[in-house]
């Protein structure tokens, strides 16, 4: 190893030690290493910064954010209630209210994680209240968000679209009919 890469790695362990976020310890270290130890000019730094914010993948940013805010307000409620006026007469109706939620909240936010922890945070309490078994509540409440995944616009769909350059028109296409 060379001198310049043990310098670039302490100084990310320096970074790391005080409690600096990671994505800043990265991004400082690797600008540091670029700019100290390479004979690439700043300009060419400047332009691959400005060039990769003009990346579709950046989209899925604002569908967590979208999930947040949807999560703290009364849409989650208010989805829970349209899903258990839909499946909630049969008997099991508010399990399938509960993945019918999770479905359409995951159409929304495009976020497994975000669909899990707004709808299975209402979810849960109630299906356990109204008696269900505890697995049961659980389970179906951790399985039901992977909808998310298949349903557009989904963020594992954007992000496999940006790496394998697949169409990202064709990935919607195909997940829209077996989601819904």
């Amino acid at each position: 190893m060379e001198s310049s890469d043990l310098i670039v790695l302490f100084i990310l362990l320096g970074a790391l030690a005080v409690n600096i976020p990671v994505y800043i310890c990265l991004f400082v270290s690797a600008a540091l290493g670029l700019i100290l130890f390479t004979p690439m000019p700043m300009l060419l730094l400047y332009q691959t910064l400005f060039r990769s914010l003009d990346n579709f993948a950046l989209v899925v940013l604002f569908f967590i954010l979208c999930g947040n805010i949807m999560g703290s307000g009364q849409i989650v409620s208010r989805l829970i209630r349209v899903a258990n006026a839909f499946v909630g007469w049969l008997p099991g109706g508010l399990g399938m209210a509960g993945v019918l939620a999770c479905g359409l909240f995951g159409a929304i936010s495009g976020s497994t994680v975000a669909t899990v922890v707004a709808i299975g945070g209402v979810m849960i309490p109630s299906l356990l209240q109204q008696g269900y078994n505890e697995s049961y509540a659980l389970g179906v409440m951790s399985t039901s968000p992977n909808l998310g995944v298949i349903i557009p616009p989904s963020i594992s769909m954007i992000l496999y679209s940006m790496i394998s350059n697949v169409s990202l028109e064709g990935l919607f296409l195909t997940g829209f009919i077996p989601g819904d």
